[in-house]
């Protein structure tokens, strides 16, 4: 079986990774750019997590509510649009 080259593409070939792109209405690089701020406020909610483990009374509603402000973010129905300030 041969390959063709729009085939290995992952940009633009066929696929499930190009299938989640379209479901999200964005490029590859928007959908990177996103990924890795959204990693980055994990990262925060996770070191909040770990200080407020050690000193529990610390960050008592922090993390719950970072949560729930990025699953707001990540449903809202713009999400795939361009032009999102993240």
């Amino acid at each position: 079986m041969t390959v063709g080259p729009s085939e290995l593409d992952i940009f633009e070939g066929p696929g499930v990774f190009k299938e989640h792109l379209d479901d999200a209405g964005l490029t590859y690089w928007q959908h990177a750019w996103r990924a890795l701020l959204y990693s980055v406020r994990l990262l925060f909610m996770t070191t909040v997590c770990l200080v407020h483990a050690v000193i529990p009374f610390l960050f008592t509603n922090t993390t719950s509510r970072l949560v729930g402000n990025l699953h707001k973010d990540m449903s809202r129905e713009d999400y795939g649009n361009p032009n999102r300030w993240w």
